[in-house]
C-alpha cells in the first residue's frame, strides 16, 4: 500500500481516520466496522463539537488515486499527517471490491450439504467475506506505520455475537401456527415475527398471541415489485393492517428476500426502521445500504449531524447511505433444505449447528429464518437445535431483531476520538449507549482485546489488556457458489406472477405486467 508523510512533528489524533476521497463501500465497510472516521470536509465542523478532544487533523489521511489526484491531497495535509492511498487495495481481485460492498444485484447461490446442492437467490457478492479480507489489509498497514485499529464491538459488553430466529408467517395454517407460536412461547426474548397481512385477513384474532412477541411487517400480499407505487401501497397497507390489530409493530421483512432501490426509498418514505433482505446481504454486520441520489432525489441535508459510525453522505458526493438498518440473515432456511431433498432430523440439526458455530466463531450475528407453514410447524427440532446450540455459547447475545436494531442506532453514536500516551492510549466516545454497555476492541495483529466502556473517557494500557488470539478462518466457508438461473425462473421473476396477489390491484406499467394480468385474469376465471 502506497504511504506518503510529512515531518512527524506534530500530535494528530489516531482516530478518527480522515477521509479524503475514497469510495462509498469502504465507508461502509468502516461504518460496519466501528472504525470512526470522518471526510476532511468535515472534520472542522466535528472538531468544534469536540475541541478538547480532537486534533487539528486526522494522524491518517486516507485517499483514493483513483477517484483524485495525489497532489492535490497532499496540498491539503498539514505536518504530522500519513496519507494511506487505499486504491492499492483494489490488486488481486476479480472485481472492485469496494464497489462489490454496495453491489445491489442478486444471483442464485449455492451450498453443498450431504452431496446435496441446495439454492438460494442471494446477494451477487459475499459481502462479509470481502469486507474482512479488505480491513484486515488496511488494519495490518495502519499497525504498521504506528497507527491502532479500535472498534467498536458490534455487540454489547460482553457479547462478541448475536442470535435470533426470525419466523416469516407467508401464510396462515392453523396446526402450524399454533404449533410454533407454542414453541416460541418461552423464546420470546430470541425470535422475531414477520406477518404477511392479508394471509390473516379472516382469522385476524388468531394474531393477538403475538402481541407479546418481537413482530414486524411482511406486506399486505407476498410479493416484493420492482414499481415503486407498488411497494409502497403493498407494505404500508400491511404495517397498518396490522397496527389495526393492535400489534407493537416495528421494522420489515421483504418476501422472498427482495432488495431493490425502489424498495429501499419506500422504507425510507415511511420511516420504517430496519429491514431484512439476504438479496442485499447474508451472514453480514448490519448496515445502511448506499443510494444512488440520482434515483431518488434525496441528498443529504448539510445541516443533519455526522455520525462517524454511520457515514451520512458519500465523500465523492454521488450518492446517501439509507437511514433504514439493513440486518442480513443466512438465506439456508428449513424450507430451502427440503425443497433439495434434505429430510434427515439429524443431517438438518448439523447444518443449523455449524452455521452457528461458524458464526461466533467470526464474531457475526447467527441470524437464521424459517416458515411455519410446512415447515417449522412440523419440524420443532429446528428451533429447538439452534436455541440448545445457542446456549452453548454464553458470550453469544440472544435477543430480538428489534432489540438490535435499537443496540445498534445506539452505537452509531459512539464515536471514539483516540489520541497516543507515553503510557497507552486516550479514547474518548461522545456518547453513551442507554440500555446497553458498550465496549471497544483493540486489535494488536490477530488478537483481540474487549474492553468495556466506563463513561466517555478511558485510558487503556495495552500491556494491562487481555488479548485473546482470534479464531483462523476460511473465508470460503460458508460462501454459496455461483448456480445457474433456469429459464423457467428468469421468466417468472420478468412477469412477477404471484399467485397470492389481487388483480384489482395490480397497476399496469409494462408489458409484462399487462401479460400477467391477462393470465391471472383467465386463472381465477377458470377456477371460479
Amino acid at each position: 500500500m502506497e504511504l506518503h508523510m510529512k515531518t512527524d512533528n506534530v500530535e494528530l489524533s489516531l482516530l478518527p481516520l480522515e477521509l479524503n476521497i475514497v469510495a462509498p463501500g469502504l465507508e461502509l465497510a468502516l461504518a460496519q466496522e466501528g472504525i470512526s472516521a470522518v471526510s476532511s470536509s468535515d472534520w472542522e465542523s466535528q472538531r468544534r463539537k469536540y475541541p478538547s478532544t480532537m486534533s487539528e487533523r486526522g494522524k491518517f489521511l486516507l485517499y483514493d488515486s483513483s477517484m483524485t489526484g495525489y497532489q492535490s491531497v497532499c496540498r491539503s495535509c498539514v505536518p504530522g499527517q500519513k496519507m494511506i492511498d487505499v486504491s492499492v487495495l483494489r490488486k488481486g481481485w476479480d472485481t472492485d471490491p469496494f464497489q462489490a460492498l454496495i453491489d445491489t444485484q442478486t444471483r442464485r447461490g449455492g451450498w453443498r450439504i450431504n452431496a446435496k446442492l441446495v439454492t438460494e437467490m442471494v446477494s451477487r457478492y459475499p459481502k462479509g467475506a470481502i469486507r474482512r479480507k479488505l480491513l484486515k489489509a488496511l488494519r495490518r498497514k495502519i499497525e504498521d506505520e504506528g497507527g491502532i485499529w479500535l472498534c467498536v464491538s458490534p455487540y454489547p459488553y460482553p457479547y462478541r455475537s448475536a442470535f435470533n430466529f426470525r419466523i416469516d408467517y407467508d401464510e396462515y395454517q392453523a396446526f402450524d401456527f399454533t404449533s410454533i407460536v407454542k414453541q416460541c412461547e418461552t423464546l420470546q426474548s430470541l425470535t422475531s415475527h414477520y406477518v404477511c397481512a392479508s394471509a390473516f385477513q379472516q382469522q385476524p384474532q388468531v394474531l393477538d398471541v403475538l402481541k407479546e412477541f418481537d413482530v414486524g411487517g411482511h406486506g399486505w400480499i407476498h410479493r416484493t415489485y420492482r414499481d415503486r407505487m407498488q411497494n409502497h401501497g403493498n407494505i404500508q397497507r400491511g404495517m397498518e393492517w396490522l397496527q389495526g390489530q393492535n400489534l407493537d409493530v416495528e421494522g420489515f421483512v421483504s418476501p422472498h428476500g427482495i432488495w431493490n432501490r425502489g424498495l429501499g426509498c419506500v422504507l425510507e418514505d415511511l420511516g420504517i426502521r430496519f429491514s431484512s433482505e439476504f438479496g442485499l446481504a447474508h451472514d453480514e454486520l448490519p448496515f445502511f445500504p448506499y443510494m444512488e441520489s440520482c434515483f431518488s432525489g434525496r441528498l443529504q441535508s448539510s445541516d443533519e449531524p455526522v455520525d462517524c459510525l454511520r457515514p451520512q453522505s458519500s465523500s465523492d458526493h454521488s450518492g446517501y447511505f439509507s437511514s433504514v438498518l439493513q440486518l442480513p440473515v443466512h438465506p439456508v432456511c428449513l424450507g430451502v433444505l427440503l425443497e433439495a431433498g434434505i429430510c434427515d432430523p439429524s443431517i438438518i440439526s448439523d447444518y443449523f449447528f455449524s452455521v452457528i458455530e461458524r458464526k461466533f466463531q467470526e464474531g457475526s450475528p447467527a441470524f437464521l429464518y424459517g416458515h411455519p407453514t410446512r415447515r417449522l410447524g412440523q419440524w420443532p427440532v429446528v428451533i429447538s437445535t439452534a436455541y440448545r446450540v445457542a446456549q452453548q455459547y454464553p458470550q453469544m447475545w440472544k435477543t430480538t431483531l428489534r432489540n438490535f436494531a435499537q443496540w445498534w442506532h445506539q452505537r452509531n453514536r459512539l464515536c471514539p476520538v483516540v489520541n497516543g500516551r507515553h503510557d497507552g492510549y486516550e479514547v474518548f466516545v461522545n456518547a453513551s449507549s442507554q440500555n446497553w454497555t458498550a465496549a471497544v476492541q483493540l486489535w494488536r495483529g490477530d488478537k483481540v482485546a474487549l474492553i468495556p466502556l466506563d463513561g466517555t473517557r478511558q485510558l487503556l494500557c495495552p500491556e494491562f489488556l487481555d488479548f485473546q488470539s482470534c479464531c483462523s478462518r476460511n473465508e470460503a466457508d460458508g460462501v454459496p457458489q455461483s448456480v445457474p438461473i433456469s429459464w423457467k425462473t428468469k421468466l417468472r421473476n420478468w412477469l412477477e406472477i404471484e399467485s397470492m396477489s389481487e388483480i384489482n390491484q395490480k397497476r399496469i406499467s409494462r408489458v409484462s405486467q399487462l401479460f400477467t394480468k391477462s393470465q391471472r385474469s383467465k386463472s381465477e376465471s377458470i377456477r371460479k
